[in-house]
């Protein structure tokens, strides 16, 4: 009965150290330019450089250049309208509840629906490592081929 519970532990600490270690190889220390060639490195500062230029000359130039005039219109009727909404809402009284309102049983619930679906999966994981294919077709407990010596 030991081995199947070190069988399962093993399991469990397997499953949550790869878990654990898929975000931390997201953020890598390494350099950018460990990634790419170096012709691609030329490439990707010529494309800044070149976003850069490009909005460079947009900023110089006034919006009323790139809008028509009916276009700057709408926009104005726009922004108009959106500040009309707001002041609106923002005269309207609103009521304010401050302290903590007590025990949140919906908050409860989730924490537990999360906690027996753990639970469930880590109950599956063991079923499922529990037994293994044999070389001559029979299941055969993984816990007495460990007991015998032999590999799993």
């Amino acid at each position: 009965m030991s081995s199947r519970l070190s069988l399962a532990v093993v399991s469990i600490a397997i499953v949550l150290m790869a878990l654990n270690a898929a975000p931390a190889s997201a953020g890598s220390d390494r350099p950018a330019a460990s990634f790419y060639t170096p012709l691609a490195l030329k490439a990707e500062g010529l494309r800044w450089q070149g976003l850069q230029q490009r909005y460079h000359r947009l900023a110089e130039r006034p919006a009323s250049s790139y809008y028509t005039p009916l276009e700057l219109r709408v926009e104005g009727l726009r922004w108009q309208a959106m500040a009309r909404t707001y002041g609106r809402r923002t005269a309207s009284p609103t009521s304010v509840r401050s302290g903590s309102p007590g025990f949140q049983w919906s908050d409860a619930g989730i924490g537990a629906a999360v906690g027996l679906a753990f639970a469930a999966c880590a109950v599956a994981l063991v079923a499922a490592t529990r037994r293994v294919q044999g070389k001559n077709g029979a299941d055969v407990d993984a816990g007495a081929k460990i007991e015998r010596g032999a590999v799993v």
